[in-house]
């Protein structure tokens, strides 16, 4: 029994190293939005959301729930299909939870990451101001669709895209101080990442909430999942909150 778990730990080890240019992708998303925060002028009133197509949260009521935290924020999640690799959540960021029913290759996975922000509400002008900064600094990523939606009575900002890993998009993490080169080598380094990439299917949704920004990333491969991802995507932002500064 000992060395099947052995077995399974370095089987989910080797998976994780292979999920760095998935997790990689959120991180590229979440420094683009920030960026395009400051340079968006704060606007205090309230956001009408009755224009916005409304994303159906998940009844949590009988869910069994696992919590998940890096000691800044924390969520849950349903711990029947979902689970969390010890490796992947404790050497890279965002938290990353993954679907049981992947378990062989992790592609289909929910990424989560909080960042601080100037901004006061999510409005179109920062949508499109995020867009143009993708398209500029993430030409790996097609988008698909982008809106404003409203999610607990309030605006976020809605995308489905594909995206696959490319040295640029590795050089960005870089040269911003994302990560490190030594951050990219523990993954297995860049030729590993580049090799073991697929392209992704993926929903992001961004959430303002109690100052910060989170950014949720679900990937899927088949779009058969493509509505449990979302639906699983809604039980994190209902329970998600900020534990740290």
């Amino acid at each position: 029994m000992r060395n099947e778990n052995k077995e399974t730990n370095q089987g989910k080890k080797a998976i994780g190293e292979s999920m760095g240019s998935r997790i990689v992708l959120a991180l590229i998303v979440v420094a683009v939005i920030v960026t395009a925060a400051k340079v968006i002028p704060l606007v205090r009133n309230r956001v009408q959301t009755s224009q916005y197509p409304v994303i159906e949260l998940a009844d949590l009521q009988g869910m069994e729930l696992e919590s998940l935290s890096d000691g800044k924020f924390s969520f849950s999640y349903p711990a029947e299909d979902w689970e969390v690799w010890e490796q992947v959540t404790t050497d890279y960021h965002p938290l990353t939870i993954f679907y049981k029913g992947t378990a062989d290759d992790g592609s289909t996975s929910i990424s989560v990451a909080e960042n601080d922000t100037v901004v006061t509400q999510l409005k179109p002008e920062l949508l499109q101001v995020m867009l143009d900064g993708l398209k500029e600094q993430a030409p790996y990523m097609v988008i698909k669709e982008s809106e404003m939606r409203s999610m607990e009575g309030t605006p976020v900002f809605y995308l489905e895209d594909n995206m696959s890993l490319t040295q640029e998009g590795l050089d960005m993490m870089v040269d911003t101080g994302a990560w490190t080169e030594e951050t990219i080598e523990a993954m297995g380094g860049r030729e590993a990442l580049l090799s073991n990439n697929i392209a992704s299917d993926q929903i992001q949704i961004y959430q303002l909430k109690n100052g910060k920004i989170y950014v949720y990333t679900g990937n899927y491969t088949d779009d058969a999942q493509k509505d449990m991802v979302l639906d699983t995507i809604t039980v994190i932002a209902e329970t998600i909150k900020s534990t740290g500064n």
